[in-house]
Formats: structure tokens, C-alpha cells, sequence
């Protein structure tokens, strides 16, 4: 027996170590899992903060609005840079989400969107001014507007062309201009080129094409609708008649960018603009109470060949087209993500009896920016600056 007992030690030395081995590989696996656990964690609650900031970044004014009165559009006798137009004094300028709000509800505003006619210049033959001029006229007499009241915003005026830092955060702040605008209006009249040898010629197909015109046109569309968009070619019309326009227009992400990297730049701005669409298809009194009336003179809808799109169409439409609309490669899984949070906040919100639990943040945060975009007829105590 004394003889096998070094054999026995043996065994039972291998068996401790063979046991020490697992208890210390399980503990590997096991924090492992942990580590990976904590980390799809904070990968979720980063994503969470990332599509918060997107909705709510909506309202937010990261650079004044700059626009300018029709009348000083006209002495000007073309387009000029924001920094020229700052330094005319012929831009006037709100400071504050409160004072854009404001200004709008008492001055009608036109967001013009355009095709730039070369790299370095938007209108380097005056071939859109003068189309900008006219559809304005022909928008007031429509409307019933005082011309003296109509105010333009318009990219190369509205936006700082020479400091890149202020220029990112004017364009940050493009769906707040946008919502803070009562009219739409793609001037795409027959032009040429310029950088083009020879020059080539732009139209309306080609706008329609352009990735940043298309950005602009769901700005506006995710928070007014399609009532009050119009397209100039060779006179002005109503755009919501042209269907392929709307279907086209929610395609940011295949339309042409000059710089391809600017699509990772808009993820969250698309982000945020379906998140207030669908809060408003989830939520219509929401939406409820943004009518504006534009300023002098009664607003007036024409008849329209199709219904204008709205948050729940256009929430269909996207979702006919969604694989398209939001390419995993750029969106991942943040479209599902939000979708999920709003219809799940919109469900606890109507459990009233449910006092304990409350919407989701995400929610909570969708319903308050939609709120504040549709206040826009709310008065305020600050006004914009000439």
C-alpha cells in the first residue's frame, strides 16, 4: 500500500490542477461574458443618447437664422454670399429657438432650394435670380401675401460660405430653418453648368437627383408636410401633384453627393427628422396646432391634384422604401431602435391607469422637440435683430 501512495499523489496533483484549470477557464469565460454583457450595454445606451440627440438636435439652433427680405433680394440684382449680404445690412437674423418661433409667426418665410450652377458659386451667370424673383411673385399672388412681408432663406445667403466651423453648425441647424419656414421652393428652371467643358445643362431631373436638395425637401416635408411645397421650372406649381418628386425626395442617401463622406454627416439629421414623423403619425394632436397663417393677408390652399403628405403617409411611403431609405451600412440597427422606443413610449403614454411607468425618455424627448416645432405660432418676448 505505502508503495502506491506516490502514484496516488500523483493522480490526485493532476486531478487539482486539471480542477484549477476549469474553475480558472470558467472564471475567464464568465468575466468574459460580463466584459462582452458591459459592453453591448454601453454600445445600447450610446445608441440610445445617439438617436435622443438626433430627435432633439432637430430643435436646436446651433447658428442664427439668417434671412433676408424679398425687397433687399431684389437690390441686391443677384445672388450674393451671406457674408456680403451681413455686411449690406440686408439679413435679418434670430438669435434663439424662441425668437425664430416668433419671427415666424408674424412674417411669412420661403425656404428656397436650388442646384448650385458651379463648384464655387451658386449662380455664377444669374440664371436662378431671376427665377427666384419671379416664383416669389407668383407664390405671393397665390397667397394672398404682401410682397414687402416675404422673407427668403436661402443657402449661399443664409449660411456662412467662408469659416467652415460656422458653416457645419448653420448646416446642423438646417431643419430648424426649415420648420420655422411656411413655404417650399425648388427653383429648377433649364440652366447651364458651369464648371461642365462644355457647360452641361440642370433642370428639374437633375435637382431632384442632388442629395442635399433632396435633404432639404424632407426637412420641410417631415415637419409641414407637403401642402405649401412648389417646384419652378417654367412657372411655379404645387410639388405634392408630382408624386415622384415626394417618393424621390425621402432618397437622401441615393441621391448624388459631390463628397461622398457627407452621407455619414446626415445620419443623424435623417434620424431625427423620421423621428418627428413618426411621433406625428403616432401622435397627430401633436401636429395639431401648427397652422400658420404667413404674415399679411389670408393663407390659401389651392386645390391639389393629390392629398399632401403628412406624418402617417409619410411614414408609408418610407416604409415602402425603407432598405433604401436607411442603408445598414450608415444606419445599422438605429431606424429599429427609434421605432421601437416611440411606439412603445406612445403605448405607455396611453395607459392611464399605469401611474407608476411613464413613456420612454426617447419619447418623451420626440413629443417635446414635435412640440416645439409646432408652436411656431406661439408669441414670444424676443424678436430678431436687423
Amino acid at each position: 500500500m505505502p508503495q502506491q501512495w506516490p502514484a496516488i499523489a500523483g493522480t490526485s496533483v493532476c486531478a487539482l490542477v486539471v480542477i484549477v484549470v476549469l474553475m480558472t477557464f470558467v472564471r475567464c469565460v464568465y468575466l468574459r461574458r460580463l466584459l462582452r454583457l458591459a459592453e453591448v450595454e454601453r454600445e445600447s445606451a450610446e445608441k440610445d443618447r445617439r438617436i435622443r440627440q438626433a430627435v432633439t438636435g432637430v430643435t436646436t439652433l446651433e447658428f442664427p437664422l439668417a434671412v433676408m427680405p424679398l425687397s433687399k433680394l431684389r437690390e441686391q440684382g443677384r445672388l450674393v454670399s451671406y457674408e456680403e449680404a451681413r455686411d449690406a445690412g440686408a439679413l435679418r437674423f434670430c438669435d434663439t429657438v424662441e425668437s425664430a418661433v416668433a419671427f415666424a409667426a408674424g412674417l411669412p418665410v420661403m425656404f428656397v432650394s436650388h442646384q448650385w450652377l458651379s463648384r464655387h458659386h451658386p449662380d455664377p451667370k444669374a440664371q436662378h435670380y431671376p427665377a427666384i424673383l419671379e416664383a416669389a411673385e407668383a407664390l405671393c399672388a397665390r397667397q394672398g401675401l404682401d410682397p414687402e412681408s416675404l422673407h427668403i432663406w436661402l443657402d449661399y445667403h443664409s449660411i456662412p460660405q467662408e469659416n467652415t466651423t460656422t458653416k457645419r453648425l448653420a448646416i446642423g441647424s438646417i431643419a430648424l430653418y426649415a420648420a420655422c419656414s411656411h413655404y417650399f421652393l425648388a427653383c429648377a428652371p433649364e440652366a447651364l453648368h458651369q464648371d461642365s467643358r462644355p457647360p452641361c445643362k440642370v433642370d428639374a431631373d437633375t435637382y431632384l437627383q442632388r442629395g442635399w436638395c433632396r435633404l432639404e425637401q424632407w426637412a420641410f416635408m417631415a415637419i409641414n408636410g407637403s401642402a405649401q411645397m412648389y417646384v419652378f421650372d417654367s412657372s411655379l406649381s404645387q410639388l405634392s401633384s408630382r408624386r415622384r418628386w415626394i417618393e424621390e425626395s425621402v432618397n437622401v442617401f441615393n441621391g448624388h453627393f459631390t463628397h461622398e463622406a457627407d452621407k455619414a454627416l446626415l445620419v443623424d439629421v435623417v434620424l431625427g427628422l423620421y423621428g418627428l414623423a413618426v411621433i406625428a403619425a403616432l401622435d397627430p394632436s401633436v401636429a395639431a396646432g401648427r397652422h400658420l397663417t404667413g404674415g399679411k393677408g389670408p393663407q390659401h390652399v389651392p386645390q391639389q391634384a393629390s392629398p399632401p403628405l403628412a406624418g402617417p403617409q409619410l411614414t408609408e411611403l418610407i416604409a415602402e422604401r425603407r432598405g433604401l431609405i436607411f442603408p445598414r451600412q450608415h444606419f445599422g440597427d438605429l431606424v429599429d431602435r427609434l421605432e421601437a422606443e416611440l411606439e412603445w413610449g406612445a403605448r405607455e403614454s396611453e395607459c392611464l391607469a399605469r401611474e407608476s411607468t411613464s413613456p420612454s425618455t426617447t419619447y418623451r424627448a420626440a413629443r417635446t422637440a414635435r412640440r416645439t416645432l409646432d408652436h411656431t405660432g406661439s408669441p414670444s418676448h424676443r424678436t430678431c435683430s436687423v
